[in-house]
């Protein structure tokens, strides 16, 4: 391995600024003061709430250059013990997503 790759990455404490979620990888909690980014295989909708559907807001994934599609939700802000639902709507009709997906900021 390149040692600054090393240095970085086992030696230093580099951290990510982001929680990352996906369909094979359905976090349920994310750390304080990060980010939360999904990871979808086609573009969608997605719905997000933190006050249990009072008030939501609806964000569109943006194609990135790996042949996946990401949205950067802007949850860094959120207050520890707070609580985010969000439930997705692909773009193509074929499949959709109505579950409510829970994530508790930890």
């Amino acid at each position: 391995m390149p040692p600054q790759t090393v240095d970085r990455y086992i030696h230093g404490e580099s951290h990510s600024n982001y929680s990352v979620w996906a369909f094979n990888h359905k976090i349920r909690t994310m750390v304080h003061g990060r980010t939360l980014r999904l990871c979808l295989s086609d573009p969608a909708s997605v719905c997000w709430t933190t006050d249990a559907w009072t008030t939501e807001h609806e964000h569109q994934t943006r194609e990135s250059t790996l042949g996946i599609h990401v949205l950067d939700l802007p949850t860094s802000h959120l207050k520890m013990d707070e609580t985010i639902r969000f439930t997705i709507i692909f773009a193509d009709e074929k499949h959709r997503e109505r579950l409510d997906f829970v994530l508790e900021v930890i």
